[in-house]
């Protein structure tokens, strides 16, 4: 950096276990190895944490307050904690739809000429109607091209942030300036307690350290544990908070408690060893999610000295493997037979969810859409598990269950298609440590940062929200499980 910012405010909803929470916090190590100053704000602050400060009415969870009041707090709660102004506003999925009134105060600090780095994890726009409809209601008067200007204001001081490769096509698709458009992957911490990867042949527990969304694909992990071999056993971390996850939640949990599957629920929470030794116990980690933002679920295990087994996510993990890393243990599909389930059970479903899914983002659905999305999840007379709805998962679950034939007929028949030897671990740890480790990420964010010092404020320009909709609706990407 040629010219450093004294003060950073970091901005998220919540500091809650997590993702975002434990980027926050590699990032505000990053900066005061920078030399920097930086404070935290997120509606809630956990005991003894340093360096973090709450903002009333900036969590999502209680009565919002409005965008300029959210926007005056924010920043008097910046200077207190800073002794000045912030040079730098960086905001983490600030776009989501959690919290309407922070998108509009974002807005307005970017009228007022704010520098901003806008960091999305995740878009209201793919696979989440119900955020995008809760914005476009309660901030942008129903128009969605007012939402798109307030969501994305673009101009010489504000710059976006995306986790991928893939995030950044799709919003130069989209309209945006590539200048202003910047792959920041997310720091993957050193683990000082990793496992040794010779261990993993002594546990039978598939571990995935997850909150448990519907979008982790929680079925999934119930499948191959209806499958498993005798003494296996497979757990999760954490629970869902938001009402629609937890519905799916409890559901999956009473559906393993009646089977007797071989699941232990909210081991993060429960167990009475902690999370390093939870890993250090499993045999392997798993994933089985259909949708994430980065893809830390395929670095963090390998740091942590575990074998990565499940689900693949090629969109994602296409780039982390031209780095090197060995990501050959995992499956891009699990193929079940059609006739496991009741005959036009998977076109009625997509009868019913497909046109919903379209208009609950008021765009009209493509006259091919159906035909385009059945395509994409089924090949010959197999089903990708991982596209259909939770009610067609638990009907194949409880027919894997009862029979060891059909258990065999999985594809792939177990969660990994070569289970990885310690030197895949070996290796794998390694280039993460090199292209994804805390000091490389500091060097991105440094450059960011410097750029956005030198820039000008001016005015502001928004991408069409018509484009906007259109990089993320494509009935390929169509998976029941996120209706």
């Amino acid at each position: 950096m040629t010219a450093n910012p004294a003060r950073v405010a970091i901005v998220h909803y919540h500091s809650r276990p997590g993702g975002v929470t434990s980027v926050m916090r590699n990032q505000q190590a990053v900066l005061e190895q920078l030399g920097l100053r930086s404070i935290i704000l997120t509606g809630n602050s956990p005991p003894g944490w340093d360096g973090i400060c709450t903002v009333e009415g900036l969590d999502y969870t209680g009565k919002q307050i409005p965008a300029n009041l959210l926007k005056r707090r924010l920043q008097s709660a910046a200077r207190k904690a800073l002794g000045g102004p912030p040079e730098i506003w960086h905001f983490h999925n600030h776009s989501l739809g959690k919290n309407p009134s922070l998108s509009s105060a974002v807005h307005q600090m970017a009228l007022d000429g704010q520098r901003i780095l806008l960091q999305i994890h995740d878009f209201a726009e793919d696979g989440r109607p119900a955020n995008y409809r809760h914005l476009l209601n309660t901030i942008a008067n129903h128009d969605p091209a007012a939402l798109a200007a307030i969501l994305y204001p673009q101009g010489p001081n504000v710059d976006y942030a995306v986790l991928s490769h893939r995030d950044h096509a799709l919003l130069i698709q989209a309209g945006f300036d590539p200048a202003h458009i910047h792959v920041l992957p997310n720091p993957v911490p050193e683990m000082p307690d990793a496992a040794t990867p010779s261990a993993a042949a002594e546990s039978t527990l598939f571990l995935y350290p997850t909150r448990a969304l519907r979008r982790k694909n929680i079925g999934e992990l119930l499948l191959w544990s209806a499958a498993a071999a005798p003494g296996d056993f497979f757990g999760t971390t954490l629970a869902p908070t938001s009402q629609g996850d937890l519905r799916s939640y409890e559901h999956w949990k009473q559906l393993a408690a009646r089977l007797q599957l071989p699941v232990q629920f909210e081991l993060g929470i429960t167990s009475r060893i902690r999370f390093p030794q939870l890993v250090r116990t499993s045999r392997a980690i798993i994933t089985t999610s259909i949708a994430e933002g980065f893809g830390m679920a395929f670095l963090e295990p390998w740091i942590m000295g575990r074998p990565l087994v499940g689900r693949n996510l090629p969109e994602l993990t296409r780039e982390f493997e031209t780095t090197g890393l060995n990501l050959s243990s995992l499956y891009e599909h699990l193929w079940t037979p059609i006739s496991w389930m009741r005959k036009g059970a998977l076109e009625r479903a997509l009868s019913l969810h497909l046109p919903a899914f379209w208009h609950a983002y008021g765009r009209p659905l493509p006259p091919d859409a159906a035909a385009r999305a059945l395509d994409s999840m089924t090949q010959d007379d197999l089903v990708d598990f991982g596209k259909i709805g939770e009610p067609l998962q638990e009907s194949i679950i409880c027919k894997v269950k009862g029979s060891r034939e059909l258990r065999q007929r999985l594809s792939p028949h177990q969660p990994w298609n070569t289970f990885p030897e310690p030197e895949v671990v070996r290796h794998n740890r390694r280039i993460i440590r090199r292209q994804y480790g805390i000091a490389s990420h500091g060097k991105r964010l440094g450059i960011l940062y410097d750029r956005l010092l030198r820039c000008l404020p001016g005015r502001l320009s928004a991408p069409s929200h018509e484009a906007m909709l259109n990089a993320f609706l494509a009935p390929e990407r169509f998976s029941l499980l996120r209706t």
